[in-house]
This record gives C-alpha cells, sequence and structure tokens, in this order.
C-alpha cells in the first residue's frame, strides 16, 4: 500500500498538508473531498511493488545503526541531521537511498516510524514499531539502545546456527565433487582397459557408470524437475495450510522439537521482554510477538491465548495452554507475573535460554560432523571400491 504525501486546498483557500496510508490516488482524493478539500499536490512514496528484489538489512547492520542513532540523539542532536550524517557513511547502498528518502520525508514532517515503514522491503516491521513507541512515549534514545541489543542477539544466534551448518556443507559438496569426477574420468579408464583385455566388469561398477550416463544423458529432464520442484515449493511456502503443517511438524517431529523449541522460546522472550520493557500494554506485545515469531502454527496458538487474556485468564496460564515453548519458560513466566516484573524475568528467561540454546547448537554440531563424516564415507568407499574391482580383475586378467 503507498504512502502518499499531500497538499490540499479548501474553497476558503486554506491550505493543508498531511499523509495518508492508502490504496490508489483516487482514494485520497475522495477522502480530502469528504473533509472538504482538494488535491493541489502529491507524491507517492512507496508502491508496494519491487522490480528487483531487495536484500533487507541485515541483524549486524541493524544492531550499528540503531547504536549509531542511540548514541547521536543522546548527543543532541536532531532526527535530519542524525539521517543526513548516517546516510553519508551508509556502505549499504539500498540503506544509503532508504535514507535518502527518509531524510526528505522528516523535512516535510513526516514522523521518523512512518518515514522508515514507507520503506518496509529494508526495514523489518517491529523495528519501525519499535521506533513508533519510542516517538509515542518520548523515549527514542531508550528504544534504539534495546533495539541495538536486540538485533546484536540475534545475530549471534543467526551466526551460530550458520557456523554449525557450515563444515557439514562444505564436506557434503566437495565430497560430492569428488565422487562426480571420479566416476567421469577414472573409472572409466579402468573399465575401458578391462573391456579390452576380455575381464569381466563387476556388478556394482556397472551400476556407477549406467547412473552417471542417465545423468548425463537426461540432465535437461532432471533439471526441469528440479526447476519444477524449486517454483512448487516457493509457492507452497505462501499458502497458509501448507505453512501450518509444516511448522507444527517441526515442533512436533523428534528430530527437530527440541531444536526448533529453543530457537522459539528465545525468540519469544527476547521479543515479548522488549515490549514490555518499552511500555507496551501486555496483550498489544503479545499481539506484536505472535506476527514475528516466523512459526503459523505457534502465530494461530498465541492468537488463542491473547483471546483467553481477554477473558480474564492469567498470561501464565494462557501461554502455558499454547504447548509449543519449553516448560522452563512457562516457569519464569509465572515468577515475573506474580512478582510483577514480567519483562524483567523474559529478559533473564531470554538471557538463559540463548546460553542452552548455544550449548544445544554446539551439541548437534559436534554430533552432526562425524554422523556427515560416516555417510560421506561409505558414499565414498562404495565409489573407490567399484574402482579398484575393475583394477584387481585386469590384474587377474594378465
Amino acid at each position: 500500500m503507498p504512502l502518499y504525501i499531500y497538499k490540499a486546498k479548501n474553497t476558503q483557500g486554506n491550505i493543508i498538508k498531511g499523509k495518508y496510508w492508502l490504496t490508489n490516488r483516487e482514494s485520497l482524493v475522495v477522502k480530502l473531498r469528504k473533509k472538504g478539500y482538494y488535491l493541489v499536490k502529491h507524491k507517492e512514496l512507496f508502491t508496494g511493488h519491487i522490480p528487483i528484489r531487495i536484500k533487507k538489512i541485515s541483524s549486524k547492520e541493524l544492531s550499528i545503526l540503531c547504536s549509531e542513532f542511540s548514541s547521536l540523539i543522546e548527543s543532541g542532536m536532531n532526527i535530519y541531521e542524525i539521517i543526513n550524517l548516517l546516510e553519508e557513511e551508509a556502505g549499504n547502498k539500498h540503506v544509503k537511498r532508504s535514507l535518502e528518502d527518509i531524510k526528505e520525508l522528516i523535512q516535510e514532517g513526516t514522523e521518523l516510524s512512518c518515514s522508515m515503514k514507507a520503506h518496509n522491503d529494508i526495514y523489518p516491521e517491529f523495528f519501525t514499531n519499535m521506533i513508533k513507541v519510542g516517538e509515542e512515549t518520548g523515549k527514542l534514545q531508550e528504544i534504539f539502545l534495546k533495539l541495538s541489543k536486540y538485533y546484536n542477539d540475534e545475530s549471534i544466534i543467526t551466526g551460530k546456527i550458520k557456523k554449525a551448518m557450515l563444515y557439514p556443507c562444505t564436506l557434503f559438496i566437495f565430497s560430492m565433487i569428488i565422487s562426480q569426477i571420479l566416476v567421469s574420468f577414472i573409472v572409466p579408464i579402468f573399465v575401458t582397459t578391462l573391456t579390452e583385455l576380455g575381464g569381466k566388469i563387476p556388478a556394482t561398477t556397472r551400476f556407477i557408470m549406467s547412473f552417471n550416463k542417465a545423468l548425463k544423458e537426461n540432465y535437461y529432464v532432471l533439471l526441469g524437475i528440479l526447476v519444477l520442484l524449486i517454483i512448487g515449493i516457493l509457492k507452497a511456502r505462501k499458502h497458509q495450510k501448507i505453512k501450518i503443517v509444516v511448522h507444527k511438524f517441526l515442533l512436533t517431529n523428534k528430530m527437530t522439537m527440541m531444536l526448533s523449541r529453543k530457537i522459539l522460546c528465545v525468540k519469544f522472550s527476547r521479543i515479548l521482554g522488549t515490549l514490555i520493557s518499552s511500555g507496551i500494554h501486555i496483550v498489544h506485545a503479545m499481539e506484536v510477538a505472535s506476527t514475528m515469531m516466523g512459526n503459523e502454527y505457534v502465530k494461530n496458538k498465541l492468537q488463542k491465548s491473547i483471546h483467553s487474556m481477554r477473558m480474564g485468564e492469567s498470561i501464565a496460564k494462557s501461554i502455558r495452554n499454547t504447548d509449543v515453548f519449553l516448560p522452563s519458560l512457562y516457569s519464569m513466566i509465572k515468577v515475573g507475573e506474580e512478582s510483577g516484573n514480567l519483562d524483567k524475568m523474559l529478559l533473564k528467561a531470554n538471557s538463559v535460554m540463548e546460553q542452552e540454546l548455544y550449548i544445544f547448537i554446539e551439541k548437534v554440531s559436534v554430533l552432526l560432523e562425524p554422523a556427515m563424516i560416516l555417510v560421506i564415507s561409505f558414499f565414498i568407499g562404495f565409489i573407490l571400491i567399484s574402482l579398484l574391482m575393475p583394477m584387481f580383475n585386469i590384474m587377474n586378467t594378465v
């Protein structure tokens, strides 16, 4: 939906300026005429249709940006001066362009949160919502400080997960490359030599050769199937019911349940603790948190818990009824609710669970690496046996 910055005039010649999020220009004209004004000038800032996909700013970049904002606000600089300075220093070209637009909007009298929301292709919804809270409460500097910590913690967790998966993935890719070289270039040499000497080709070698030949001859078919599969997965990801089934599977399957729930606990406690400590009412904080979990199944569960809270049920009980988080989180929420320090307890829970998640990731990584090595060793070993058997047959034939 576009953001329209407008200038309008009524029959008495009075001029007003403002902004509206509307679907099109005609809606803006109708809305102004109902108020007795006629559109003089307008500017459409964001249509929501991005011709080229722009990658959102990373958690690390957001953390640095928030830290700079907080420090500059504390130093006494106004928002326009801060945006101008950050624009000059920005290394990300997409961020730089967005800050140019934001600077213009600030100059025209638009709030910082609304200006950044016009670039929701770059800045996350949580980020702009928190800035709006800071503007409404007059605690913008504190909000940016909290956001800096929030995105820094998120960056650390993401980094640890990527690091844990890097070695197994690299090992798998290199093993596939080596296997393909062996099958495509080395095995055929021995097979040709053995055939010329009148020897018999082993069954395992024939299987590998046939499989490799089928891949080469039908690569375009396999490529087409792969493309269709990727397109199907991308479309399925947008389908609500499919997302709910997949997300539920991740939380209930024994292989993925513990890691998925630990990540959810860390994310939920961090988001909810940050929101409540910023002065947002618990129900509204829960609504925001439910949309940011990245899990449709959990979102539906949290929506039910929000309804229970509105009906007078305790926070701890309504969240426990979701049955998607670990028992330790429910216990800490209950203690925080009873003591009146829910925000502090959530942030403490986040700190504790982050450490637990780091340890769990390390354990999974330690177990995953030898498991991957065993699987790949078996696969490479099978190819090597298929390579050595023709050699032995050649020796016997000679």
